[in-house]
């Protein structure tokens, strides 16, 4: 039986590699990068924040390639679109900080799948969740970027589609099945046993039992990524959705600053005054559970709706929870 390596605290990376990184002087793929050498002992750069087992998704860069080809005098036809060619695993902690301002931490790395039909960046654009990805966005010019689980699980749907033998290779890697279509997820919902009453509880406790709306689902997940249209920047790894408290009351959106501070997030679409006293429970709860005063700074709560009244606006600012309004042109863009 397959070792189990992904769990709850495995993060999801994509690195940036250019040409230089994943290509030899003869224009083929490195073979330090070829799993099926076993390479050992190399090293990569990476995120600060980086473990060992985080699974990583390759992005090979066209960036600088006709410059690359020429001074290596290499007449070899290389596909022109970037694209993620390599499924990688950390193989240890992010080690640092060196005297290199572009590659101040490095890890071992150990590569477990290559793609015959890569992901390109085709895909991306035609993926609505991957087109708001913070990667995409600033056009993959950064060494490292955190994925958030959805991003992760939407490339995977990706490669698996594009790549037969992967979904078996992924599902012995993780230990689980993995649902891509809507068939299969039909025939496990068939297969599923209900819920205990103490397992759906908190979620209906949140939502009612009609459960989450579909409007309500996707502004969470569009500002889980992307904070800075809260005015949040600097996180550390990637957001917790659904956070669940040991009292069973789950906030929307957890997330951790670099500097080790917390922001719970309340998301409402229509009615944000409910959100306000979710909000105000949820900040008093995380500084609960980390044992601090309850009026803490160390820990910021937002509530995020279409548009917030003024008699919210005044609880807010006099119970300090933050508030920001989503116009939907924005969210829509």
């Amino acid at each position: 039986m397959k070792k189990k390596i992904a769990g709850k605290e495995t993060k999801y990376w994509l690195w940036v590699a250019k040409p230089l990184n994943w290509l030899d002087k003869k224009g083929n793929d490195r073979s330090e990068l070829d799993p099926q050498k076993n390479y050992k002992g190399g090293k990569w750069s990476c995120h600060k924040e980086t473990k060992r087992g985080d699974l990583v998704f390759l992005w090979r860069s066209r960036r600088e390639l006709s410059e690359y080809l020429r001074s290596n005098r290499i007449n070899k036809k290389i596909p022109s679109k970037s694209d993620i060619g390599y499924l990688i695993r950390a193989e240890s902690k992010a080690d640092g900080p060196y005297e290199n301002e572009d590659f101040p931490y490095w890890c071992s790395y150990k590569p477990l799948y290559k793609f015959d039909n890569p992901v390109t960046i085709e895909d991306f654009k035609d993926n609505p969740i991957l087109l708001k990805s913070l990667p995409y966005k600033v056009h993959f010019v950064k060494n490292s970027f955190p994925l958030t689980e959805i991003e992760w699980n939407e490339i995977n749907k990706i490669a698996m589609g594009k790549n037969p033998g992967y979904k078996k290779f992924y599902e012995s890697l993780v230990g689980k099945k993995i649902l891509t279509s809507p068939k299969e997820k039909s025939k496990k919902e068939e297969q599923i046993e209900p819920q205990s009453q103490s397992e759906e509880k908190p979620y209906k406790r949140k939502y009612g039992a009609g459960g989450e709306g579909e409007e309500h689902k996707k502004l969470k997940e569009w500002v889980a990524n992307n904070p800075q249209h809260i005015e949040l920047f600097d996180m550390k790894g990637y957001p917790k959705i659904e956070y669940q408290f040991i009292s069973g009351d789950t906030a929307d959106i957890l997330f951790e600053c670099e500097d080790g501070k917390f922001v719970v997030v309340e998301i409402e679409t229509d009615v944000p005054e409910p959100g306000f006293y979710q909000a105000l429970k949820y900040k008093i709860l995380k500084c609960a559970e980390a044992k601090i005063d309850l009026t803490s700074s160390d820990v910021r709560a937002i509530l995020v709706a279409w548009a917030i009244p003024d008699s919210i606006k005044e609880l807010c600012n006099q119970y300090n929870v933050e508030f920001h309004e989503i116009r939907r042109e924005e969210y829509n863009q």
